[in-house]
């Protein structure tokens, strides 16, 4: 019987995530299970609260980023 998880394998799951979430995105992913798994470990052994997540971090969308410099710049008229 051949193994579920050969190389060509993990290669095509590894691009079908790639081309899913982005390349920018996978650190993010990749913290955020292991911080579930950490939780779920704890929670399974029983032990005491586990620490507060960090508040989320995200970039501003470009529309936000564009009206956020709008508010910034002074208007400028246009003299004949």
């Amino acid at each position: 019987m051949r193994n579920l998880l050969e190389p060509e394998h993990l290669l095509a799951i590894l691009l079908v995530v790639v081309v899913m979430f982005g390349g920018q995105r996978i650190p993010e992913i990749g913290a955020a299970l292991g911080r579930g798994v950490r939780d779920f470990r704890r929670g399974a052994d029983g032990t005491a609260d586990p620490e507060p997540l960090p508040p989320a971090t995200s970039a501003p969308s470009p529309a936000a980023r564009a009206a956020a410099d709008a508010e910034r710049e002074p208007k400028r008229l246009l003299l004949p």
